[in-house]
């Protein structure tokens, strides 16, 4: 089925070792599908990058697409994704094995509006190209 390996999870409410060590995206920018971030290493070095985009837009049963992303020097990261994207995550893998994602999911999920809402839609969090 081609699909990836479990990671930790750095909002785990469990001790886990490095936890205090994962990278986080200091800033990113996009110029029509190119993608440009830097990142902040804090213990733990980025081990790989990718881009997790959907081409459906707000649609709350979007299917997600991943692609990974070029490491660059300076602690840059780049991608370019495809024209029919319309929203997309940054994420980083370290070194422990730690998934970090940009924008940052779990306090998104903790500001929605509406404390009642049951469905959570990823593009609501997602950085948006359209």
């Amino acid at each position: 089925m081609n699909s990836t390996y479990p990671k930790f999870n750095p909002h785990s409410s469990a001790k886990l070792p490095h936890k205090n060590k994962v990278p986080s995206v200091a800033n990113h920018q996009h110029q029509g599908h190119k993608v440009e971030a830097t990142y902040k290493e804090r213990g733990a070095k980025v081990g790989s990058a990718e881009i997790i985009y959907t081409t459906e837009g707000k649609n709350p049963r979007a299917e997600w697409f991943s692609q990974p992303a070029q490491l660059q020097p300076d602690h840059k990261i780049t991608a370019t994704l495809p024209p029919e994207a319309t929203h997309y995550f940054i994420c980083l893998t370290d070194e422990n094995n730690f998934f970090v994602t940009y924008p940052d999911l779990p306090k998104m999920n903790k500001q929605r509006k509406d404390p009642k809402q049951e469905k959570f839609s990823f593009s609501d969090a997602a950085l948006k190209l359209k």
